[in-house]
């Protein structure tokens, strides 16, 4: 395992292990979590989250980009909507894929590809 390349300390640590969470440093590695606990060694950078929550990234199940409605658009695209999503720690979208009628499903799945492909900078899905 490499060395922390960034140390967050002091965070309530909320991962699903019970209602408040708890208090903890978390370490970053190669841009993955590498070790959650107390006193962790240094870290190139550190943060302190006194008084912050960490959260996982979350997960919104149902999103509607670039999404044509009576002869308009929706206003955010796979590019802006996926950038405010992060900004909010949204790190996954479920986008609402529609077929047009008289088209087949795959098409409409393919549609939706091309719409988010380029565009998305945080992960993605359709339903």
């Amino acid at each position: 395992m490499s060395s922390p390349s960034l140390v967050i300390r002091n965070g309530t640590i909320i991962d699903g292990s019970g209602r408040d969470g708890y208090e903890a440093d978390l370490a970053i590695a190669d841009g993955r979590i590498s070790a959650i606990g107390q006193n962790l060694p240094k870290g190139a950078e550190e943060i302190d989250a006194t008084g912050c929550f960490l959260l996982p990234g979350l997960i919104d199940a149902h999103t509607h980009l670039d999404l044509p409605f009576m002869g308009t658009s929706s206003s955010d695209d796979f590019e802006t909507g996926t950038i405010a999503a992060l900004h909010g720690g949204t790190t996954t979208i479920i986008d609402f894929a529609f077929q047009t009628q008289g088209r087949s499903l795959k098409e409409g799945l393919n549609q939706w590809h091309e719409k988010a492909r380029g565009k998305a900078v945080a992960d993605y899905a359709f339903h």
